[in-house]
C-alpha cells in the first residue's frame, strides 16, 4: 500500500506499506517493508522484512533482511 505524496521511481514494492512522502530510486526492491514518513530509499536497494523510521535515508546498494529473526530497523536519527 502506497500513501499519497510518494514518489516511486523504478522500485518494485511487494507487500509493503509506504507512508506519505516516501521517495524510492531505480532498481530497488522492497518486500514486507514499512517505510514511515519522508524516507528516501537509494538506487538498487533491496530490503526485506524491515521497518524504516521517518526521515531516514537509505544509501544506494544497501541489502538487508531475509528472515524474521533478521528484521532491520533503520532510524532517521543516525
Amino acid at each position: 500500500m502506497v500513501s499519497g505524496g510518494c514518489t516511486i521511481s523504478g522500485t518494485r514494492i511487494d507487500k509493503s506499506l509506504l507512508f506519505t512522502g516516501v521517495r524510492t530510486h531505480s532498481y530497488g526492491v522492497l518486500t514486507h517493508v514499512v517505510a514511515l514518513r519522508y524516507v528516501t530509499v537509494g538506487r538498487s536497494v533491496r530490503l526485506t522484512k524491515g521497518v524504516i523510521d521517518h526521515g531516514a535515508k537509505i544509501p544506494d546498494g544497501l541489502e538487508r533482511g531475509g528472515t524474521l529473526s533478521a528484521v532491520a530497523a533503520v532510524t532517521g536519527d543516525g
